[in-house]
């Protein structure tokens, strides 16, 4: 990756995380993609390349256009009627995969982290004061996210209106 690392004035350690968990990530998402059923309704994986340190990912053209934002009821609803029948396709998981939990170990953790730097004197100037407020208790929330995310279903980890595209058929 260029430009990344010590001589960029990152930490080197630290980039090398990043870097390694962004590759683990995309090795975990070819692998998927490759071995998803065709009744899954995603585009599909026509060939990959892992060179010089850059993964690229070739997929299908997809006739479509990301939702209109902010998002309009009738294509959210679309969305959420896409999303229940993937989990009905992807229930059990047609392809083993990480847990959740572990694939998205860093997440679920911000407001833990804050708690814990104002519990170590960071006094948190650039909070809003209502989350300042309420850290603890959104804290506290926070600390079920990997018993909420556990289950048998497959479930894509981006789901958001920049990585979705609406057909003319649906």
């Amino acid at each position: 990756m260029p430009g990344a690392g010590p001589k960029s004035g990152c930490r080197g350690g630290a980039v090398q995380t990043i870097i390694n968990e962004w590759r683990d990530g995309t090795d975990c998402e070819r692998r998927i993609s490759a071995a998803l059923p065709a009744s899954a309704p995603a585009a599909r994986l026509l060939a990959s390349l892992d060179t010089d340190g850059w993964v690229i990912l070739i997929f299908e053209d997809i006739e479509g256009r990301m939702p209109t934002q902010p998002w309009q009821p009738a294509e959210l609803g679309r969305v959420l009627d896409a999303m229940a029948d993937l989990a009905v396709t992807l229930t059990p998981a047609p392809v083993e995969a990480p847990a959740a939990a572990t694939r998205f170990r860093h997440l679920g953790r911000g407001w833990q982290h804050l708690a814990d730097a104002a519990s170590t004197g960071d006094d948190l100037v650039g909070l809003d004061p209502w989350a300042r407020s309420a850290l603890p208790d959104l804290a506290a929330l926070e600390t079920g996210w990997a018993a909420a995310v556990e289950g048998t279903t497959l479930a894509h980890g981006e789901v958001r209106a920049d990585n979705i595209l609406l057909t003319p058929s649906c």
